[in-house]
């Protein structure tokens, strides 16, 4: 019950996560994540990781963000969807992915059972996921950068706490 008060707190009525997982405790980890991640991109020194990242373009993220008006954490909220991704071929060979994303595509696959282990014992990693995944929807690729870069930079702008 405080989880659900603490994420009406923080997301008005018309700006509700979009989720679509069944399993109630993948839900709530992500509720909780998602609102953290949020929290952490309203910094300034978090934001600046969307500065240090190029989209295929070679525009950087936060261009993105400027041409069509939006915070980081407004877009995390009103564009990105997290999506089951139980039934995807990396979920089932790989039991460490917690989370992955198309880069451009709005749509953040959650592997549940390592998210919700994630989520659990992890939060302040479980958000950096989260931002991470944002990343990907705004077009950032891998290799270059590798994930492994892409994570450390996020931790190193976003992991405080």
């Amino acid at each position: 019950m405080a989880l659900w008060i603490a994420v009406l707190l923080l997301f008005p009525v018309d700006q509700a996560v979009r989720i679509d997982v069944s399993d109630s405790r993948v839900r709530g980890g992500l509720e909780a994540a998602v609102s953290g991640a949020r929290a952490r991109l309203m910094r300034p020194g978090c934001a600046r990781v969307l500065g240090d990242f190029r989209d295929a373009e070679g525009r950087t993220l936060v261009e993105k963000l400027e041409a069509i008006e939006q915070s980081a954490g407004d877009y995390l909220i009103n564009r990105v969807w997290f999506v089951s991704g139980d039934e995807t071929t990396l979920c089932r060979r790989e039991r460490t992915v917690p989370a992955f994303t198309v880069p451009g595509h709005q749509v953040v696959r959650v592997c549940s059972a390592p998210f919700a282990a994630l989520a659990s014992r992890q939060p302040v990693a479980a958000e950096l996921v989260i931002i991470h995944e944002m990343l990907h929807a705004l077009g950032l690729g891998e290799n270059p950068p590798s994930s492994r870069e892409i994570t450390r930079q996020v931790t190193k702008r976003c992991g405080g706490s």
